[in-house]
């Protein structure tokens, strides 16, 4: 099976930062909102990520603030490898498995 190029895209940025927002995905795989709303959620119902929610204090110490553009920063939401997703990209499983994973249990299709 090949790996949808742009689950592969979202899932490489992930296992490089471990966490980021949407905005930091758009910039770094080329993909516009509606594709990236439709990967993060099935990533959020298969447990591969976990949101968490930001207020403008923490943007001080984040260690994404450089490559932040959000205009609003009053709430932004930023998605967190969660610790199996990490162990899979720890170990260089092959995207295959996510992909299956994504497409079975989560709904996502392409």
């Amino acid at each position: 099976m090949e790996v949808d190029s742009s689950v592969s895209k979202v899932v490489r940025v992930l296992c490089e930062f471990g966490e980021v927002d949407i905005e930091v995905l758009k910039l770094k795989t080329g993909l516009n909102y509606s594709i990236l709303e439709r990967i993060i959620g099935a990533l959020l119902s298969s447990s591969y990520i976990v949101p968490i929610e930001l207020d403008t204090d923490i943007c001080g110490s984040c260690p994404l603030r450089s490559l932040c553009i959000r205009v609003d920063r009053s709430s932004t939401k930023v998605y967190v490898v969660s610790s199996y997703l990490k162990r899979l990209c720890e170990s260089s499983v092959n995207l295959d498995y996510i992909y299956t994973n994504l497409t079975t249990h989560a709904g996502y299709t392409t």
